[in-house]
């Protein structure tokens, strides 16, 4: 997944002269995940995921939020 957020960071995107990527959001459906939208995307989303495995991600979620306000 690395990989290719690496390969989307350096895509054209918009006109030309466009220096600004686009906002990204990311599906997290595990701490992995969860992890790497907290360090490359604007947020993480359990959608399409059954509620009752969203609760741990969720609390590792204010966990890596408070690490990195620190």
């Amino acid at each position: 997944m690395r990989s290719y957020l690496d390969a989307l960071d350096t895509a054209p995107f918009g006109p030309t002269a466009t220096t600004v990527s686009p906002h990204r959001i990311l599906a997290a459906p595990d701490p992995g995940m969860l992890a790497l939208a907290a360090e490359r995307a604007r947020g993480a989303t359990a959608l399409g995921m059954p509620a009752e495995s969203h609760a741990p991600p969720a609390q590792r979620w204010e966990e890596i939020a408070a690490h990195l306000l620190t």
